[in-house]
């Protein structure tokens, strides 16, 4: 008899842990948005006692001013995730998580996407070339929704036709600095990048603001300001000094530079 009681002690325990379990009864589903417009999923779970409902995006807690919970009886409860405005960084992946007691359940997840004119991810940078020798510029962007296609436009001409991202546009060579940017399109609308400048090599620019800082019996401290890099890194500088009799040091450093 004090088994059988044990027993039954044992399965009203169990049964009342299975009855304090967290099941959803709503799951969010995929969602596809245009850029801006309104964004809603929804979640719902019941239990026997009122569980900590949160919303996780792509790992993270998320902190929304617009979620929303609601109780929908008294074992009932239902929460929803709202975005005023969508925008490409609220595209991602959705779940719920409920928590009463230490028990942690979660919801099937379901993502956001949202839509929108092209982003770029590779624009035309600032270069500098040698005159007349070939080269290539890239140019990409992706949305949501693909297809995207790129135009290229040099000094505010469209060259060539529309091409499928990633463009690289491949130049035989130039021989005056250029401005060239692209353009990206969808069925959404278009983005335009920023502007690439090529500029064409060139031999430095002379010094400038030279000064003898120090004159010693071996050596001579002097600086300068460099020129005009001719769009390419300086490597070196070369000083000369010409050579001059013994009592050069007797001078004054001003007369160095005459």
């Amino acid at each position: 008899m004090k088994l059988f009681g044990l027993w039954v002690a044992f399965l009203l325990a169990s049964t009342y842990r299975c009855g304090e379990g967290l099941q959803f009864t709503r799951n969010p589903t995929n969602l596809t948005v245009s850029q801006g417009n309104k964004a809603m999923l929804h979640c719902a779970v019941e239990g026997e006692s009122e569980p900590e409902i949160v919303w996780m995006k792509d790992g993270e807690k998320t902190h929304n001013a617009e979620e929303m919970y609601i109780t929908v009886d008294p074992n009932h409860w239902e929460t929803f995730y709202s975005v005023k405005s969508a925008q490409k960084l609220d595209a991602g992946k959705y779940w719920c998580a409920a928590d009463f007691g230490g028990e942690t359940v979660s919801s099937e997840p379901a993502w956001i996407t949202v839509e929108g004119v092209p982003h770029f991810v590779v624009e035309p940078q600032d270069v500098a070339v040698l005159p007349g020798v070939p080269f290539n510029l890239s140019c990409a962007a992706e949305g949501p929704p693909e297809p995207v296609v790129v135009v290229w436009w040099i000094e505010e001409k469209q060259s060539g036709e529309p091409a499928p991202s990633p463009a690289v546009l491949s130049l035989p060579g130039i021989n005056e600095s250029i401005k060239i940017h692209c353009e990206a399109r969808n069925v959404k609308g278009i983005s335009v990048s920023r502007t690439g400048i090529v500029s064409i090599k060139g031999l430095p620019e002379a010094p400038s603001a030279l000064h003898v800082i120090e004159v010693q019996e071996s050596n001579v401290t002097i600086s300068w300001t460099p020129g005009f890099n001719g769009y390419s890194p300086l490597m070196s500088c070369t000083v000369q000094v010409p050579r001059y009799p013994k009592v050069l040091p007797l001078l004054s450093p001003e007369s160095l530079l005459s």
